[in-house]
């Protein structure tokens, strides 16, 4: 019984260090498009580092997907589970997400917003996931609102997924949704940009969350895999030779948009079965993996107070020729290190003690439930 609690817990550590390293990767690849490096950066790391700044969001669903399933599969799906459930997950999504809204709002400034009432109750309230997903304020909030539509539809995918049946006729729907997008909604002749609306729709991105939950499934069977290594380092060679092949707007259409979502889910088969790291280098990322929603969240917020100071500071300077490529780096190490200092705190400060609220109210709440039935 001791074996088995310790290889559950290094399977869901995989999976989190995986999402560590993704939020790690978003954050630069808003960073030095941020800064206008994208056009100065060699092909080989253009095109995947764009095409993964979309998939690395992708492969977090995936995530989320298989640690539910692995935590909660044993669970049935009653009023208890799901008042246990919604306690959690909200304390786990909504403390950090007000928090950057609220300071988004701020930099932009409140009364910027004093017309658009409406869209700024959407994103407080979270119901622009399934409303209007464009519907907020901070960069990448779009994610946590399929996030969010993604945990308002777990416990009736875990109660199909019980039974063969309603388990297959699940898949069947998401892979019909998600090819109706991917082949029907989805034009490759359009820039990203340009139907942005479409793209991160709840009902795009369903696939890659049911993906997850079957990967949960398979990674209960096997909790670790001599394979892992050689299936991570060939789904991550498709996708370098699909993003050098193909521009973005095509990588989210078709087939190679259902190819792209094999991938994300081979990564988080890989990551949750691969052997856990241990020294320092597994100190590491447990770190990285705790802090990813926070860095994910706060990057953007971090990067524009250090762009505002060191621009500032930079004007009391005399020009000379490399000043303005000295800055631009100055902006992007101070950023990414402040974002990691901040992430840190916002962790222990906020998003630990939320959990751990979390985790005892739902025992008093099963303590009493225990204590009426006896009486």
């Amino acid at each position: 019984m001791q074996k088995q609690t310790i290889q559950s817990g290094q399977r869901y550590e995989g999976l989190d260090h995986l999402r560590g390293l993704l939020a790690l990767t978003v954050m630069v690849y808003h960073y030095q498009g941020w800064l206008g490096w994208t056009d100065n950066l060699i092909f080989a790391l253009q095109r995947p580092l764009t095409l993964l700044g979309l998939y690395s969001v992708s492969t977090f669903y995936c995530l989320s997907g298989a640690a539910l399933f692995i935590v909660y599969h044993s669970r049935t799906v009653d009023l208890n589970f799901l008042r246990e459930f919604a306690i959690k997950r909200s304390l786990r999504i909504c403390p950090l997400f007000w928090a950057t809204t609220t300071v988004s709002l701020a930099l932009v400034g409140f009364a910027a917003t004093q017309n658009d009432s409406y869209r700024v109750f959407l994103s407080y309230s979270l119901l622009f996931s399934w409303l209007d997903p464009t519907a907020y304020f901070t960069t990448g909030a779009w994610s946590i609102g399929n996030e969010w539509a993604f945990y308002t539809l777990f416990p009736f995918l875990l109660a199909a997924y019980k039974y063969r049946l309603s388990k297959y006729l699940l898949i069947i729907v998401a892979l019909s949704v998600s090819s109706y997008y991917a082949f029907m909604v989805i034009d490759p002749t359009i820039a990203v940009d340009d139907q942005w609306s479409a793209y991160i729709d709840p009902l795009n991105q369903v696939l890659l969350f049911v993906g997850g939950i079957i990967i949960g499934s398979l990674i209960i069977k096997r909790s670790s895999s001599s394979a892992s290594l050689p299936i991570l380092l060939a789904a991550s060679s498709l996708f370098v030779v699909i993003s050098c092949l193909f521009d973005t707007p095509h990588c989210i259409h078709g087939f190679l948009r259902l190819t792209l979502a094999g991938v994300c889910l081979a990564w988080c088969y890989g990551a949750g079965t691969v052997q856990r790291r241990t020294g320092w280098m597994g100190h590491s990322l447990d770190w990285v993996g705790s802090l990813s929603y926070s860095v994910y969240l706060l990057h953007p917020v971090v990067f524009k107070v250090a762009g505002w100071f060191l621009r500032r500071l930079a004007s009391f300077i005399p020009d000379f020729i490399w000043k303005s490529q000295v800055t631009a780096i100055s902006i992007f190490f101070s950023a990414v290190i402040g974002t990691m200092i901040v992430a840190h705190f916002s962790y222990r400060i906020l998003e630990r003690p939320a959990m751990r609220f979390g985790q005892s109210l739902t025992k008093r709440m099963q303590n009493n439930a225990v204590g009426r039935q006896r009486l």
